[in-house]
């Protein structure tokens, strides 16, 4: 074997040391990562992130009801006032229909 070929398996052979040694490394990050992803599935940050969730749902829920107890009281008010204004629109045909008789008191007592 000549010193070229010699020095050409040298060279083959560091770039397969080095291939391996780069598969190895990509192997252990994989192990690393699926271990890092079981490890935040334990984390209390996961775990607050959960209730912090839990707890806006809560709240949207809690506001909803409130806007809906808001249009509930609205419309409970909406009545109230037509009630109120039906009442008023009575009692000004009662006027009316006192003073158009006194007016027409007056009238007749007039004419007489």
């Amino acid at each position: 074997m000549s010193e070229g070929d010699q020095d050409k398996g040298i060279f083959i052979g560091q770039i397969a040391g080095k291939l391996e040694g780069l598969t190895s490394e990509i192997a252990g990050l994989k192990i690393a990562v699926s271990g890092f992803k079981d490890d935040l599935k334990e984390l209390p940050c996961i775990e607050t992130s959960g209730k912090i969730n839990t707890l806006k749902g809560v709240l949207d829920g809690h506001i909803l009801l409130a806007q809906h107890e808001e249009e509930v009281q609205d419309k409970e008010d909406n009545k109230i006032h037509k009630k109120r204004m039906l009442r008023i629109n009575i009692l000004l045909v009662f006027v009316a229909i006192l003073a158009l008789s006194n007016v027409a008191e007056k009238l007749l007592k007039w004419i007489k």
